[in-house]
């Protein structure tokens, strides 16, 4: 895999500008030397729980290069950005197992929304997604041990993005219960 955990770690305690990130996860989720990212409080807590029940639609060129299911799951989780699951256009399927979804990512920068579907990404890019919505994920656990009245408001948040992440999952089955029942009248 392109993007390695204990990596970044590393990463960002050599880099001045962002040792806090790690410094302040760590002094209250302890050392995350050689710590899987699966057994972080952010995965474990929050992460987990988005599960996809179809499979997405990824760079071809990068399909055994990153652990895409990890991705989805942080782009689900971001309170920074949008996102948006639609069925690829020539998909034909008979099961949900055998359903491929699109993931549309949308990111506000400057005042302007930049869209990109995961599919059209590079390995840079693709890296650069890891790093960002892991550094939100652990400022956030952060920041929810320093403040009771922002641990409930993260918490209401989080809450809040996993409605509405189970509300998408729930209009893409009964599209697939619809196809599926129009497929089997004609």
């Amino acid at each position: 895999m392109l993007f390695d955990y204990n990596e970044f770690i590393n990463e960002l305690r050599s880099r001045d500008e962002k040792k806090e990130i790690i410094e302040d996860f760590s002094r209250y989720y302890g050392p995350q030397d050689n710590v899987s990212i699966y057994e972080t409080p952010f995965y474990k807590d929050y992460l987990s729980k988005f599960e996809l029940p179809f499979k997405l639609v990824v760079p071809e060129d990068l399909y055994d290069d990153f652990d895409w299911d990890l991705l989805a799951k942080l782009v689900f989780a971001s309170f920074s950005s949008k996102y948006e699951l639609y069925f690829e256009e020539d998909e034909q399927t008979s099961s949900e197992d055998d359903c491929r979804v699109c993931l549309l990512i949308s990111v506000e920068r400057q005042g302007e929304y930049v869209t990109k579907e995961l599919s059209e990404l590079w390995s840079f890019q693709v890296l650069r997604l890891y790093e960002i919505y892991i550094e939100e994920q652990m400022q956030l656990f952060s920041l929810m041990k320093e403040d009771e009245e922002e641990n409930e408001s993260v918490k209401a948040q989080q809450s809040f993005l996993l409605r509405r992440f189970r509300h998408k999952i729930n209009k893409l089955m009964a599209k697939t219960d619809y196809d599926k029942e129009l497929e089997d009248l004609l």
